[in-house]
């Protein structure tokens, strides 16, 4: 596996500005919270978003396996993701525009 640090950043310097824009929102909406309450809530909601992106891909990635898809990476984007495998052309969008047979 390569460590990609750029990718990492990315995703941080995303999560920051996620947790700053949900900071701001809940400052107008519950004024009454402290600054610890409001940066506490927009930290936690940043993870909660991140992590059911996460398994939303990982979701994919199994459906990919079960239909015999062999999955060799995910990669994931701002505001999309990709995963490849050995014959990632057809089978990625297959993925991407899952249909129930």
């Amino acid at each position: 596996m390569v460590f990609q640090p750029l990718s990492v950043y990315s995703w941080f310097i995303v999560f920051v500005l996620i947790t700053f824009s949900l900071t701001a929102r809940f400052v107008w909406e519950h004024p009454h919270w402290t600054l610890a309450e409001h940066y506490m809530v927009g930290i936690a909601t940043s993870l909660l978003f991140f992590s059911a992106v996460l398994v939303h891909e990982l979701a994919h990635s199994f459906v990919a396996l079960a239909k015999g898809i062999p999955v060799c990476s995910v990669t994931l984007f701002v505001f999309a993701s990709t995963f490849l495998g050995q014959d990632s052309g057809a089978s990625s969008w297959l993925m991407g525009a899952d249909r129930r047979d």
